[in-house]
């Protein structure tokens, strides 16, 4: 059996994504979800390392949108209802479309029957939904950054940043 060189991502590796002036772009979020459930093996190298580079990315293009959904769907709910921001995350709605699309996104490569194993899906759920709920959280700190006077501002900071 050949080895995969696509391995579950490694506790303590990471990387920061910074902006100025708003949340992450959704293709920023992608990119990053891709690098975490299909890393690339180390020393991989000639076609199938270029093979490994073109699932990472078709896995970026298709976590694309299911991003940006995760994203407006929080903006929108923080208009709406200005006790949103004080909810718990959840994430759930957005997980079977876009676990889909990665499933999708493997089909025709030699990571398809990877991608297929339902221990492996499991493990991507977890990572996937950690991503979108952060972006969850982050939609909420900026929200409450650009509305100090928001009724639930101050109880927000007060649960989620050091000393409030």
């Amino acid at each position: 059996m050949q080895e995969t060189t696509i391995t579950p991502y490694q506790k303590g590796a990471g990387r920061i994504m910074i902006t100025n002036g708003g949340p992450h772009p959704p293709e920023s979020w992608a990119q990053v979800t891709a690098e975490h459930i299909a890393p690339i093996a180390v020393g991989l190298a000639g076609t199938r390392y270029v093979a490994a580079m073109k699932l990472q990315m078709a896995i970026t293009e298709a976590l694309t949108p299911h991003h940006q959904a995760v994203q407006h769907h929080e903006r929108e709910k923080l208009a709406g209802d200005p006790a949103h921001v004080m909810t718990d995350l959840d994430p759930s709605a957005h997980l079977d479309v876009a676990m889909q699309a990665i499933i999708d996104a493997a089909a025709g490569t030699e990571w398809e029957a990877h991608f297929a194993q339902p221990d492996v899906q499991a493990v991507i759920r977890q990572e996937l939904g950690a991503h979108f709920a952060t972006a969850q959280h982050i939609e909420r700190s900026w929200h409450v950054d650009r509305n100090p006077a928001h009724p639930h501002a101050a109880a927000w900071r007060a649960q989620h940043s050091p000393g409030g």
